[in-house]
């Protein structure tokens, strides 16, 4: 389990309305929001990992059809996706 004290404040009211099945979580914020921090405290101790492309040039569909790859072979496996705040989705 996660040590509480490290969580993101913003986590637990983002969690009452949150899918509790999602296994996918986009993260689009500003820099020194904590945003990497957030998706961590959102992963905790599940199988997957935290995928940062705040920083750099960043293929959308390439990108993310990868990771939705690898999410259809493991059913346990979960992905945080942080983006900076220019990056769109769709």
């Amino acid at each position: 389990m996660v040590d509480a004290s490290r969580v993101h404040p913003a986590l637990p009211r983002f969690l009452r309305w949150a899918d509790p099945e999602s296994r996918l979580l986009l993260v689009r914020a500003a820099p020194e929001t904590g945003r990497i921090w957030f998706a961590k405290s959102w992963m905790g101790d599940r199988k997957g990992a935290v995928h940062d492309f705040s920083e750099r040039p960043f293929e959308v569909l390439e990108e993310l059809e990868k990771i939705s790859l690898l999410l259809a072979r493991d059913p346990q496996l979960h992905a945080a996706v942080v983006l900076a705040p220019g990056h769109t989705v769709c």
